[in-house]
Protein backbone atom coordinates (compact mmCIF):
# COMPACT_ATOMS: atom_id res chain seq x y z
CA UNK A 1 0.00 0.00 0.00
CA UNK A 2 1.16 3.44 -0.56
CA UNK A 3 -0.27 6.89 0.58
CA UNK A 4 0.51 9.83 -0.78
CA UNK A 5 -0.67 13.43 0.00
CA UNK A 6 -4.21 14.48 -0.05
CA UNK A 7 -4.74 16.24 -3.52
CA UNK A 8 -6.39 18.85 -2.19
CA UNK A 9 -2.84 19.99 0.59
CA UNK A 10 -0.93 18.90 -2.39
CA UNK A 11 -2.70 21.85 -4.84
CA UNK A 12 -2.64 24.02 -1.71
CA UNK A 13 1.06 23.69 -1.26
CA UNK A 14 2.13 23.94 -4.50
CA UNK A 15 0.32 27.42 -4.80
CA UNK A 16 2.26 28.61 -1.55
CA UNK A 17 5.54 27.57 -3.21
CA UNK A 18 4.48 29.27 -6.15
CA UNK A 19 3.68 32.35 -4.38
CA UNK A 20 6.68 32.50 -2.35
CA UNK A 21 9.18 31.93 -5.32
CA UNK A 22 7.39 34.69 -7.43
CA UNK A 23 8.26 37.07 -4.39
CA UNK A 24 11.57 35.41 -3.92
CA UNK A 25 12.49 36.72 -7.33
CA UNK A 26 10.59 39.94 -7.40
CA UNK A 27 12.93 40.34 -4.40
CA UNK A 28 16.17 39.50 -6.96
CA UNK A 29 14.98 41.35 -9.47
CA UNK A 30 14.61 44.43 -7.34
CA UNK A 31 17.60 44.26 -5.85
CA UNK A 32 18.98 45.35 -9.39
CA UNK A 33 17.30 48.50 -9.68
CA UNK A 34 17.92 48.99 -5.70
CA UNK A 35 20.15 51.93 -5.46
CA UNK A 36 21.04 52.10 -1.71
CA UNK A 37 23.66 49.21 -0.52
CA UNK A 38 22.05 47.89 2.36
CA UNK A 39 18.78 47.59 1.13
CA UNK A 40 19.85 45.75 -2.26
CA UNK A 41 21.88 43.53 0.52
CA UNK A 42 18.96 43.11 2.44
CA UNK A 43 16.85 41.88 -0.58
CA UNK A 44 18.74 39.32 -1.98
CA UNK A 45 19.27 37.53 1.15
CA UNK A 46 15.19 37.77 1.05
CA UNK A 47 15.55 36.28 -2.19
CA UNK A 48 17.59 33.48 -1.27
CA UNK A 49 15.41 32.35 1.30
CA UNK A 50 12.23 32.77 -0.59
CA UNK A 51 13.05 30.64 -3.26
CA UNK A 52 14.75 27.80 -1.90
CA UNK A 53 11.83 27.19 0.22
CA UNK A 54 9.20 26.98 -2.08
CA UNK A 55 11.46 24.52 -3.80
CA UNK A 56 11.53 22.24 -0.73
CA UNK A 57 8.52 22.96 0.28
CA UNK A 58 7.60 21.78 -3.55
CA UNK A 59 9.24 18.37 -3.84
CA UNK A 60 8.59 17.52 -0.04
CA UNK A 61 4.79 17.97 -0.97
CA UNK A 62 5.01 15.71 -4.35
CA UNK A 63 7.25 13.30 -2.97
CA UNK A 64 6.36 12.21 0.27
CA UNK A 65 4.68 9.08 0.69
CA UNK A 66 3.97 6.71 3.06
CA UNK A 67 4.66 2.87 1.79
CA UNK A 68 3.34 -0.19 4.03
CA UNK A 69 3.83 -3.63 3.19
CA UNK A 70 3.71 -6.60 5.42
CA UNK A 71 6.24 -6.25 7.62
CA UNK A 72 7.25 -3.04 7.40
CA UNK A 73 6.61 0.95 7.07
CA UNK A 74 8.34 3.41 5.40
CA UNK A 75 8.14 7.40 5.49
CA UNK A 76 9.80 8.66 2.51
CA UNK A 77 10.03 12.28 1.95
CA UNK A 78 12.19 14.75 -1.01
CA UNK A 79 15.72 13.80 0.67
CA UNK A 80 15.32 11.15 3.30
CA UNK A 81 13.50 7.95 4.67
CA UNK A 82 12.60 6.08 7.33
CA UNK A 83 11.13 2.43 7.62
CA UNK A 84 10.23 0.96 10.96
CA UNK A 85 9.72 -2.87 11.51
CA UNK A 86 5.54 -3.60 12.10
CA UNK A 87 6.60 -5.48 15.04
CA UNK A 88 9.35 -3.08 16.42
CA UNK A 89 5.82 -0.19 16.70
CA UNK A 90 4.30 -0.29 20.09
CA UNK A 91 0.96 1.73 18.87
CA UNK A 92 0.03 4.92 17.34
CA UNK A 93 -0.83 8.51 19.32
CA UNK A 94 -2.97 11.08 18.87
CA UNK A 95 -1.43 14.65 19.74
CA UNK A 96 -2.32 18.25 19.23
CA UNK A 97 -4.60 18.96 16.04
CA UNK A 98 -4.89 15.39 15.08
CA UNK A 99 -0.93 14.54 14.54
CA UNK A 100 -0.48 11.06 14.70
CA UNK A 101 3.21 9.41 15.86
CA UNK A 102 4.14 6.19 15.67
CA UNK A 103 5.51 4.97 19.46
CA UNK A 104 8.43 2.41 19.39
CA UNK A 105 8.55 0.12 21.65
CA UNK A 106 12.41 -0.05 22.31
CA UNK A 107 12.51 3.31 24.94
CA UNK A 108 15.21 4.79 23.58
CA UNK A 109 13.32 4.27 19.83
CA UNK A 110 12.32 7.70 17.97
CA UNK A 111 8.63 8.40 17.43
CA UNK A 112 7.95 8.46 13.85
CA UNK A 113 5.79 11.61 13.08
CA UNK A 114 3.06 10.91 10.93
CA UNK A 115 1.33 14.58 10.24
CA UNK A 116 -2.16 14.94 10.17
CA UNK A 117 -3.91 12.22 9.15
CA UNK A 118 -6.26 14.51 7.68
CA UNK A 119 -3.37 14.85 5.92
CA UNK A 120 -3.32 11.74 3.79
CA UNK A 121 -5.10 10.59 0.48
CA UNK A 122 -7.90 7.98 0.83
CA UNK A 123 -7.95 8.99 4.80
CA UNK A 124 -10.68 6.27 5.75
CA UNK A 125 -8.30 3.51 4.00
CA UNK A 126 -5.43 4.87 5.94
CA UNK A 127 -7.07 5.20 9.36
CA UNK A 128 -8.57 1.73 8.66
CA UNK A 129 -5.23 -0.20 8.27
CA UNK A 130 -3.59 2.02 11.57
CA UNK A 131 -6.61 1.37 13.70
CA UNK A 132 -6.78 -2.69 12.42
CA UNK A 133 -2.80 -3.17 12.95
CA UNK A 134 -1.94 -1.13 15.67
CA UNK A 135 -3.20 0.00 19.20
CA UNK A 136 -3.61 3.74 20.65
CA UNK A 137 -1.39 3.61 23.13
CA UNK A 138 -2.80 6.02 25.40
CA UNK A 139 -6.06 3.77 25.12
CA UNK A 140 -3.88 0.80 26.21
CA UNK A 141 -2.02 2.93 28.80
CA UNK A 142 -5.45 4.24 30.34
CA UNK A 143 -7.13 0.59 30.42
CA UNK A 144 -3.66 -0.18 32.38
CA UNK A 145 -3.37 2.36 34.81
CA UNK A 146 -7.05 2.13 35.31
CA UNK A 147 -6.97 -0.92 36.52
CA UNK A 148 -4.10 -0.56 39.11
CA UNK A 149 -5.97 2.08 40.27
CA UNK A 150 -8.97 -0.37 40.98
CA UNK A 151 -6.93 -2.70 42.46
CA UNK A 152 -5.23 -0.44 44.65
CA UNK A 153 -6.82 -1.05 48.07
CA UNK A 154 -5.86 2.62 49.76
CA UNK A 155 -8.33 3.87 47.33
CA UNK A 156 -11.38 1.91 48.68
CA UNK A 157 -11.53 -1.40 50.73
CA UNK A 158 -13.26 -3.12 48.00
CA UNK A 159 -13.67 -2.89 43.89
CA UNK A 160 -17.00 -1.16 44.36
CA UNK A 161 -15.59 1.17 46.61
CA UNK A 162 -12.86 1.95 44.95
CA UNK A 163 -15.19 2.09 42.01
CA UNK A 164 -17.27 4.88 43.46
CA UNK A 165 -14.37 6.65 44.59
CA UNK A 166 -13.16 7.66 41.62
CA UNK A 167 -16.52 8.12 39.86
CA UNK A 168 -17.36 10.43 42.46
CA UNK A 169 -13.75 12.40 42.31
CA UNK A 170 -14.38 12.34 38.57
CA UNK A 171 -17.61 14.49 38.58
CA UNK A 172 -16.06 16.56 41.36
CA UNK A 173 -13.37 17.27 39.66
CA UNK A 174 -15.48 17.57 36.09
CA UNK A 175 -17.80 19.85 38.13
CA UNK A 176 -14.75 22.45 39.25
CA UNK A 177 -13.27 23.08 36.29
CA UNK A 178 -16.12 23.85 34.02
CA UNK A 179 -16.83 26.58 37.31
CA UNK A 180 -13.03 27.96 36.29
CA UNK A 181 -13.93 27.99 32.66
CA UNK A 182 -16.98 29.94 33.91
CA UNK A 183 -15.16 32.25 36.29
CA UNK A 184 -12.50 33.24 33.98
CA UNK A 185 -15.02 33.99 31.49
CA UNK A 186 -17.36 36.17 34.30
CA UNK A 187 -13.82 37.79 35.70
CA UNK A 188 -12.98 39.39 31.60
CA UNK A 189 -16.67 39.81 30.16
CA UNK A 190 -18.35 41.03 32.80
CA UNK A 191 -16.17 41.44 36.17
CA UNK A 192 -18.90 42.78 38.24
CA UNK A 193 -19.63 42.64 41.22
CA UNK A 194 -15.88 43.17 41.10
CA UNK A 195 -15.39 41.64 45.26
CA UNK A 196 -16.85 38.49 44.83
CA UNK A 197 -15.09 38.56 41.53
CA UNK A 198 -11.60 39.08 43.21
CA UNK A 199 -12.73 36.96 46.09
CA UNK A 200 -13.75 33.70 43.86
CA UNK A 201 -10.46 34.18 41.93
CA UNK A 202 -8.45 34.38 45.63
CA UNK A 203 -10.10 31.44 46.93
CA UNK A 204 -10.35 28.95 44.07
CA UNK A 205 -7.08 27.37 44.09
CA UNK A 206 -7.28 26.74 47.33
CA UNK A 207 -10.26 24.96 46.59
CA UNK A 208 -8.28 22.86 44.33
CA UNK A 209 -5.72 22.04 46.86
CA UNK A 210 -8.62 21.13 49.38
CA UNK A 211 -9.76 18.74 47.32
CA UNK A 212 -6.18 17.02 45.94
CA UNK A 213 -5.89 16.63 50.04
CA UNK A 214 -9.74 15.54 50.20
CA UNK A 215 -9.21 12.48 47.50
CA UNK A 216 -5.56 11.54 49.11
CA UNK A 217 -4.03 10.93 46.12
CA UNK A 218 -6.72 9.48 44.18
CA UNK A 219 -7.44 13.41 42.45
CA UNK A 220 -3.58 14.54 41.09
CA UNK A 221 -1.94 16.99 38.67
CA UNK A 222 -1.54 14.54 35.58
CA UNK A 223 -3.29 16.08 32.72
CA UNK A 224 -2.17 13.25 30.36
CA UNK A 225 -5.02 11.33 28.39
CA UNK A 226 -3.25 8.45 28.87
CA UNK A 227 -3.94 8.83 32.96
CA UNK A 228 -7.35 7.30 34.83
CA UNK A 229 -6.68 9.65 37.54
CA UNK A 230 -9.49 12.91 37.67
CA UNK A 231 -7.88 16.55 37.69
CA UNK A 232 -8.23 19.85 39.56
CA UNK A 233 -5.48 21.56 37.67
CA UNK A 234 -7.35 23.53 35.18
CA UNK A 235 -9.24 25.16 38.45
CA UNK A 236 -5.68 26.10 39.98
CA UNK A 237 -3.76 27.26 37.26
CA UNK A 238 -6.86 28.97 35.49
CA UNK A 239 -7.89 30.59 38.39
CA UNK A 240 -4.35 31.92 39.15
CA UNK A 241 -3.93 33.20 35.85
CA UNK A 242 -6.56 35.18 35.38
CA UNK A 243 -6.21 36.60 38.98
CA UNK A 244 -2.50 37.65 37.41
CA UNK A 245 -4.36 38.85 34.78
CA UNK A 246 -7.00 40.62 36.89
CA UNK A 247 -4.34 42.61 38.68
CA UNK A 248 -2.09 43.53 36.36
CA UNK A 249 -5.25 44.65 33.73
CA UNK A 250 -6.94 47.18 37.01
CA UNK A 251 -3.51 48.17 38.67
CA UNK A 252 -0.68 49.75 38.11
CA UNK A 253 1.93 49.63 40.46
CA UNK A 254 4.29 52.88 41.61
CA UNK A 255 7.89 50.69 41.62
CA UNK A 256 7.34 47.17 40.65
CA UNK A 257 11.14 46.61 41.84
CA UNK A 258 9.04 46.57 45.37
CA UNK A 259 7.14 43.64 44.90
CA UNK A 260 9.61 40.97 43.70
CA UNK A 261 11.03 39.70 47.18
CA UNK A 262 8.13 39.54 49.02
CA UNK A 263 6.40 37.34 45.82
CA UNK A 264 9.36 35.09 45.43
CA UNK A 265 9.50 34.75 49.60
CA UNK A 266 5.71 33.67 49.88
CA UNK A 267 5.93 31.52 46.32
CA UNK A 268 8.22 29.33 47.73
CA UNK A 269 6.18 29.02 51.45
CA UNK A 270 3.18 28.68 49.50
CA UNK A 271 4.43 25.99 46.85
CA UNK A 272 6.31 24.05 49.65
CA UNK A 273 3.19 24.04 52.05
CA UNK A 274 1.07 23.24 49.11
CA UNK A 275 3.82 20.58 47.64
CA UNK A 276 4.07 19.00 51.28
CA UNK A 277 -0.45 18.74 51.66
CA UNK A 278 -0.56 17.39 48.27
CA UNK A 279 2.60 15.06 48.62
CA UNK A 280 0.89 11.84 47.57
CA UNK A 281 -0.99 12.81 44.68
CA UNK A 282 2.23 14.76 43.27
CA UNK A 283 5.07 12.36 44.42
CA UNK A 284 2.79 9.16 42.83
CA UNK A 285 1.67 11.28 39.37
CA UNK A 286 3.83 10.72 36.09
CA UNK A 287 5.24 14.02 36.15
CA UNK A 288 6.97 13.48 39.92
CA UNK A 289 10.44 15.07 38.58
CA UNK A 290 8.25 18.68 37.34
CA UNK A 291 5.72 18.57 40.10
CA UNK A 292 7.48 20.49 42.63
CA UNK A 293 8.54 23.28 39.53
CA UNK A 294 4.64 23.14 38.25
CA UNK A 295 3.97 24.22 41.81
CA UNK A 296 5.70 26.96 42.15
CA UNK A 297 5.57 28.47 38.89
CA UNK A 298 1.36 28.39 40.38
CA UNK A 299 2.37 29.95 43.56
CA UNK A 300 4.21 32.30 41.92
CA UNK A 301 1.70 33.35 39.44
CA UNK A 302 -0.89 32.85 42.22
CA UNK A 303 0.71 34.55 44.75
CA UNK A 304 1.64 38.39 42.34
CA UNK A 305 -1.92 38.09 42.08
CA UNK A 306 -2.88 37.96 45.19
CA UNK A 307 -0.63 40.98 46.45
CA UNK A 308 -1.30 43.36 43.34
CA UNK A 309 -5.16 43.11 44.40
CA UNK A 310 -4.97 42.97 47.63
CA UNK A 311 -2.72 45.80 48.40
CA UNK A 312 -4.70 47.96 45.64
CA UNK A 313 -8.16 47.18 46.23
CA UNK A 314 -8.24 47.44 49.87
CA UNK A 315 -6.23 50.67 49.95
CA UNK A 316 -8.05 53.05 52.20
CA UNK A 317 -4.70 55.25 52.77
CA UNK A 318 -4.80 58.91 51.75
CA UNK A 319 -4.10 59.78 47.67
CA UNK A 320 -1.27 61.78 47.04
CA UNK A 321 -2.58 63.70 43.24
CA UNK A 322 -0.36 64.51 40.56
CA UNK A 323 -2.39 66.84 37.49
CA UNK A 324 0.22 65.47 34.44
CA UNK A 325 -0.39 66.29 30.76
CA UNK A 326 -1.07 63.39 27.84
CA UNK A 327 1.40 63.49 25.39
CA UNK A 328 -0.17 61.25 23.31
CA UNK A 329 -2.10 58.29 22.80
CA UNK A 330 -2.17 54.99 21.07
CA UNK A 331 -3.81 52.12 20.88
CA UNK A 332 -2.55 48.32 21.12
CA UNK A 333 -4.59 45.61 19.17
CA UNK A 334 -4.05 41.81 19.24
CA UNK A 335 -6.38 38.86 21.23
CA UNK A 336 -7.41 42.38 23.13
CA UNK A 337 -7.34 45.88 23.00
CA UNK A 338 -5.54 47.94 25.22
CA UNK A 339 -5.29 52.13 25.40
CA UNK A 340 -2.96 54.20 26.29
CA UNK A 341 -1.86 57.19 27.04
CA UNK A 342 1.38 58.77 27.38
CA UNK A 343 1.71 60.79 30.45
CA UNK A 344 4.49 63.72 31.02
CA UNK A 345 7.01 63.53 33.76
CA UNK A 346 5.70 63.10 36.82
CA UNK A 347 6.56 61.76 40.56
CA UNK A 348 9.74 58.83 40.14
CA UNK A 349 9.03 58.86 36.32
CA UNK A 350 11.53 61.48 35.17
CA UNK A 351 11.09 60.87 31.24
CA UNK A 352 7.17 60.12 29.55
CA UNK A 353 5.50 57.14 30.13
CA UNK A 354 2.84 54.64 28.69
CA UNK A 355 -0.45 54.03 31.23
CA UNK A 356 -2.73 51.59 30.21
CA UNK A 357 -6.71 53.53 31.07
CA UNK A 358 -10.22 52.28 30.14
CA UNK A 359 -11.65 52.84 26.93
CA UNK A 360 -13.85 55.41 28.47
CA UNK A 361 -11.03 57.63 29.78
CA UNK A 362 -9.24 57.56 26.36
CA UNK A 363 -12.18 58.25 24.64
CA UNK A 364 -12.77 61.40 27.12
CA UNK A 365 -9.27 63.10 26.21
CA UNK A 366 -7.01 64.32 23.97
CA UNK A 367 -3.31 65.00 23.45
CA UNK A 368 -2.61 68.06 25.30
CA UNK A 369 -5.13 67.61 27.80
CA UNK A 370 -4.55 67.46 31.41
CA UNK A 371 -5.55 64.41 33.54
CA UNK A 372 -5.54 63.56 37.87
CA UNK A 373 -2.92 61.01 39.11
CA UNK A 374 -3.51 59.83 42.34
CA UNK A 375 -0.88 58.22 44.27
CA UNK A 376 -1.69 55.72 46.98
CA UNK A 377 0.65 54.14 49.52
CA UNK A 378 -0.73 50.37 49.14
CA UNK A 379 -2.06 48.04 51.88
CA UNK A 380 1.62 46.03 52.10
CA UNK A 381 3.39 49.35 51.29
CA UNK A 382 3.70 48.81 47.77
CA UNK A 383 2.80 52.12 46.08
CA UNK A 384 0.49 52.23 43.34
CA UNK A 385 -1.62 54.28 41.03
CA UNK A 386 -4.29 55.57 38.80
CA UNK A 387 -5.47 58.13 35.89
CA UNK A 388 -8.41 59.86 35.53
CA UNK A 389 -9.88 62.85 34.28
Amino acid sequence: MEYRIAKGWRIFVIIFCVVFLIVGIAFLVHSFTEPRAGSKILFVIFGLVFIPISILMYLDAVKTRLVIDEYSLTMVRAFTSRTLLLNDIAGYRKGDKNMLYLIPKSENGKRLLLSNYYYWGDKAAFMGWLTEKLPDVDVVQLEEETRNLLGNDQFGLTREDREDNLKKARQVAKGVNIAATGLALWSFAYPRPYQYVAILLLAAPWVGIALTWYFKGLMRFDTKKSSPYPSVTALIFVSAGCLLLRAMLDFDLYDHKMIWLPVISLAGILSFLCFMVCRKALTEGQNKMTAPVFMFIVSFIYTYGALVMTNCYHDRSVSQVFRVEIKDKSIHTGKTTTYYLRLAPWGRFPEEEDVSVPKRLYEATQTGDKVYVYLKKGTWNIPWYWVTN
